[in-house]
């Protein structure tokens, strides 16, 4: 694992977001520079003398994970560090179950399977899927960030992607 200093290099700047009187965020952005998603591109491979086309899914701004190696972030990531979560605890996690559930943020306990510990919600995963591509169902960004936003918006969170 990497120093905590290249950890927080790593990280940047802080993640903008606007939060209620209580504390909770209502509103996030996610830099589009700093978004770890998958997309889907077009791959031209030659078999048996013949060229076919197909499809695969490409990470962008490194391996999706709430904070990668690169500073990327996944959707979740974003939100995880909007509610308070440092660096330190997000680097290199692929879900929210993955994190130290002692400090655990009380927000964000609607990405978690309330039957059992370890397990994401329906919605979460849901996210993570979206955000990852993994079934190739978005074939651009616009709209991965559409369902996403949609996906937020459930929990009373606005999504506002920027350049």
């Amino acid at each position: 694992m990497p120093s905590k200093s290249t950890i927080y290099r790593k990280a940047g700047k802080p993640v903008k977001a606007r939060k209620d009187s209580s504390g909770k965020v209502v509103e996030l952005w996610i830099e589009r520079s700093r978004w770890a998603r998958s997309k889907v591109v077009e791959r031209q491979a030659v078999f048996l003398g013949r060229t076919h086309g197909h499809k695969t899914t490409e990470g962008i701004n490194g391996g999706s994970a709430l904070l990668n190696k690169n500073g990327g972030m996944c959707c979740l990531g974003f939100y995880a560090r909007a509610c308070g979560v440092s660096p330190l605890k997000v680097y290199g996690k692929g879900t929210p179950s993955e994190l130290d559930s002692k400090k655990y943020p009380e927000q964000m306990n609607w990405l978690l399977n309330e039957n059992r510990y370890g397990d994401e919600s329906e919605v979460a995963n849901e996210l993570i899927g979206t955000n990852d591509n993994a079934d190739m169902d978005y074939p651009c960004a616009r709209e991965q960030e559409k369902r996403i936003r949609q996906l937020f918006a459930e929990q009373g969170i606005k999504i506002r992607f920027v350049s």
